[in-house]
């Protein structure tokens, strides 16, 4: 908002002596915290060119008319009456190519496309990290995790990663994650809205339609195992 070239910006967090903000969960730091800082940034900039700053290069021209070394602004935000009477939400649509071996039927993940809609993405390589993370999240929970338990003792069996499956890097395939190219003014001053839960939802769904499509076999559970498919074929 200011103009200030990103390598020229601190921050601090986790100081006591800081403003109170939200957890950062739930898909609302970006938002809630970002629109905080954008109000502060607004009102920064209008002090600033109102003493000739309007541009950063004369951002030094402007505190050395005001006299000070440094010049801050504080920023708030919670939202507006129009927010509140509108929800808001992020999509995804996710396809998945699935192949499953016709001897042992044990389906794996080929290719994964995702494109999703969260209004403007403030950075847009994070962002696709987190959904590719989330698009790996629910493959493992479509085709590899499983909480087994004694049922003497109601204790879970695999207390670790020895005996707990998750995929490891043979197990992920191509990923191609993307965003719709938006501004969402509704959600926040600058257009963005939350994609923290936003990545491995839908996922599972869609690799158990895909192991539908190539076998036949519709598997209401998860993980989806061999013997799922074995059974149900036995029975047909």
């Amino acid at each position: 908002m200011l103009g200030v070239p990103v390598e020229r910006v601190s921050l601090t967090l986790g100081d006591t002596a800081l403003p109170a903000a939200p957890v950062n969960g739930a898909s609302t730091a970006t938002m809630s915290v970002g629109s905080a800082v954008h109000d502060g940034a607004m009102k920064l900039k209008e002090n600033l060119a109102q003493a000739g700053g309007d541009t950063p290069a004369g951002y030094g021209k402007a505190l050395s008319k005001l006299s000070v070394e440094r010049l801050s602004a504080d920023g708030a935000w919670s939202p507006s009456e129009d927010q509140v009477s509108v929800a808001i939400y992020s999509f995804g649509a996710i396809f998945v190519e699935v192949r499953v071996d016709q001897e042992i039927p044990i389906p794996r993940v080929n290719r994964v496309v995702a494109v999703y809609s969260a209004g403007k993405m403030i950075n847009p390589k994070t962002a696709r990290s987190q959904m590719t993370g989330g698009i790996i999240w629910g493959i493992s929970q479509a085709l590899f995790e499983r909480s087994e338990t004694d049922p003497r003792l109601g204790r879970f069996l695999s207390k670790n990663l020895a005996g707990y499956l998750v995929p490891a890097n043979a197990d992920v395939p191509e990923i191609d994650a993307s965003f719709v190219e938006e501004f969402d003014a509704h959600a926040s001053p600058f257009g963005g809205r939350g994609i923290g839960e936003l990545g491995p939802l839908g996922v599972g769904a869609a690799i158990a339609n895909a192991v539908f499509h190539a076998t036949g076999v519709r598997v209401r559970e998860v993980p989806i195992r061999p013997e799922h498919l074995l059974e149900a074929t036995r029975k047909s």
